[in-house]
């Protein structure tokens, strides 16, 4: 069996690090959701609420603080704002789903799936390919600063959990 070793990340994009974990225990309850055949209605519910509170948040502070920080046509930082404005798509067609509305199962479970793998490959691509590209691109001192303004950024964001743990077998 092959081992598999664990990535290096700078400490100063180690927080985002940390909020793309988050976003992969998005990915895995939604997972969970469609697998127990949890309804449309609460999967739904649980994207928009992620969505708004965790990962725009993230969204944004990637692209204030990180995103800037390497030329407007690196093909890179292109593919993962093309990638943000999918997953932003996603979450607004998850709000247009009427709650109990016909098709909402087919078309609400379609949507969530979408949306699960969307993010999962995103994250991936920063993880294992944006990242190192900006280790490679910026300055120690470059990343220390963005480090800087990810840590006080991302402490004003306020912890918002979701109560209904839907993704647990019952």
């Amino acid at each position: 069996m092959k081992k598999i070793t664990p990535l290096k990340r700078s400490k100063h994009l180690v927080v985002l690090s940390r909020d793309h974990h988050q976003g992969l225990l998005v990915v895995w309850k939604l997972r969970q959701g469609l697998a127990n055949h949890v309804a449309a209605d609460t999967l739904l519910a649980f994207l928009r609420h992620e969505f708004r509170h965790h990962l725009e948040p993230h969204f944004q502070i990637e692209e204030n603080q990180l995103f800037g920080a390497l030329p407007a046509d690196d093909a890179l930082k292109l593919t993962a704002e093309a990638q943000h404005s999918q997953l932003r798509h996603l979450a607004r067609e998850a709000g247009k789903i009427p709650e109990g509305g016909e098709n909402i199962q087919e078309n609400g479970y379609k949507l969530a799936e979408a949306f699960a793998m969307l993010l999962d490959d995103h994250i991936r691509f920063e993880e294992r390919i944006l990242f190192p590209h900006l280790e490679k691109m910026l300055t120690e001192s470059q990343l220390e600063a963005i480090g800087a303004q990810l840590e006080s950024e991302h402490a004003l964001t306020q912890e918002v959990p979701w109560q209904q743990p839907f993704w647990l077998r019952k």
